[in-house]
């Protein structure tokens, strides 16, 4: 029962972090720094009040509904300091949350239009991954039906 409306970007130096506990809070986004965690086996992020995909449409939305950038911080692209950004939300499993909404601090348009590329990219393989992984399921449910079947 916090009331955390943000976590710092920089969380990303916590690269040995297992266990994010966030839930009930007053959070939008993730910083993008959480995908970058490749040791992070459980995000907690229930009960707060996160972006949607139709909240973030375009840019007059995502200036509007996005956490708000730093004064000054580091591009994600990049890693330069900038004054100012440039912000786009993304939507990404994390941990087996789907649909969590990241928000990426860029420094130039050309970066932005990287990192939505990159995002775009990222989305379509988990995704795949996603879509793979129920056609698995699928394919020895059908089997051990048949084989019930059979037995019958």
């Amino acid at each position: 029962n916090n009331r955390i409306t943000e976590i710092p970007h920089e969380i990303w130096n916590l690269k040995k972090l297992q266990e994010l506990q966030a839930d009930t809070n007053r959070l939008r986004a993730l910083p993008s720094g959480v995908l970058e965690m490749r040791d992070l086996q459980k995000c907690f992020v229930h009960n707060n009040p996160l972006l949607e995909p139709e909240d973030v449409l375009d840019e007059a939305l995502m200036e509007q509904n996005a956490p708000k950038p730093p004064p000054a911080g580091d591009c994600d692209q990049s890693r330069t300091r900038f004054r100012e950004c440039f912000i786009h939300v993304s939507f990404h499993e994390i941990c087996g949350v789907s649909q969590v909404p990241v928000v990426h601090f860029l420094a130039s348009r050309e970066l932005l239009e990287q990192k939505r590329a990159v995002c775009a990219e990222k989305q379509l393989n988990e995704q795949l991954l996603k879509e793979t992984a129920l056609a698995k399921i699928k394919v020895l449910t059908s089997r051990q039906n048949a084989a019930k079947a059979a037995k019958h």
